[in-house]
């Protein structure tokens, strides 16, 4: 997942500097730093949570281009 979000609800992407927390299932996430893959957030390995996997590239663009406007908020899939 590209975004997450911080304790006091903050939308951040990756980042070695804070925690970050899956906003579907409120889990820790790890941030991957990498430099081969788009910076992104994880959830740890054995987790059963699927928010964010599968995210296009356009989806990817699209949060960079916009993560920092206000007016939207990020999706959550609770309650589907």
């Amino acid at each position: 997942m590209l975004l997450t979000t911080t304790q006091d609800g903050h939308r951040v992407l990756p980042t070695a500097k804070e925690p970050g927390f899956c906003p579907e299932c409120s889990e820790r996430v790890v941030p991957k730093l990498g430099v081969v893959r788009i910076h992104h957030w994880a959830h740890t390995p054995g987790s059963a949570c699927a928010y964010g996997r599968g995210m296009t590239e356009w989806h990817e663009r699209w949060l960079l281009r916009h993560h920092d406007q206000e007016g939207w908020q990020i999706e959550h899939g609770r309650g589907r």
